[in-house]
């Protein structure tokens, strides 16, 4: 339980820092590919944690071992001026749609599909190229126009992403990215040991409490000795 809680604090004390310093430690295992081009789940290793990611481009492929330095923006947050779309004037539009998107639905997307891809026996090389026309519509158009499951795919997660809870979900975009697709590759992560901040302080209110009930009872035992 201990050892729980001090994970908890530990990472998400490690996305709060920013920047983070990220590695590329695999493109997946075993490593598939959609072309020339491997599909996740990535494990990147953040400030010294592995988590699981997913590329949310096609166009920068990062060789194993790369490594940079990101910023860790929550899907759930309210601010998405560190991450590619935030950075872009593009209008977020999805495949064949001409709807356009916010920052945060098109990141919710994302999520949703990260979610369906670290899933067991997942179908990975067409949950990924979803994610990948997510971000680019003429990767969609112009590669992968009548891919049957890949449409079905995206209606599903277009379907449902506004009802998906996207608590833990984080974007990790290189610090020197200036716009979409200029830096190293954007990833989807999660992890359920990123608190908000207001868990954090309801969790350091009730172990400052703990702590505090405990040594006025060590302090009362010691008086009643004496």
């Amino acid at each position: 339980m201990k050892k729980s809680i001090l994970s908890f604090f530990l990472f998400g004390a490690i996305l709060s820092a920013s920047p983070v310093s990220v590695t590329l430690v695999d493109a997946g295992h075993p490593v598939q590919y959609v072309g020339s081009e491997a599909v996740g789940p990535y494990d990147l290793n953040i400030n010294g944690v592995t988590v699981q990611a997913m590329c949310m481009d096609d166009f920068l492929t990062n060789p194993v071992g790369s490594k940079w330095n990101a910023n860790v923006t929550a899907v759930n947050g309210s601010s998405f001026s560190n991450t590619y779309l935030g950075m872009s004037s593009d209008k977020n539009t999805i495949g064949w749609s001409s709807t356009s998107y916010t920052d945060k639905q098109m990141y919710t997307i994302e999520a949703y599909l990260f979610n369906q891809l670290v899933q067991p026996n997942a179908d990975r090389r067409n949950i990924q190229q979803a994610a990948w026309d997510v971000m680019d519509s003429n990767s969609y158009v112009g590669d992968y126009y009548g891919n049957q499951t890949v449409m079905s795919i995206l209606n599903d997660a277009l379907a449902n992403y506004s009802s998906f809870d996207t608590t833990g979900y984080q974007i990790v975009t290189d610090v020197n990215g200036n716009g979409v697709w200029r830096g190293n590759q954007e990833f989807m992560i999660h992890t359920s040991a990123t608190p908000e901040p207001a868990t954090f302080a309801l969790m350091g209110g009730g172990l400052f409490a703990a702590g505090a009930f405990s040594f006025f009872r060590r302090r009362k035992q010691a008086e009643v000795k004496a």
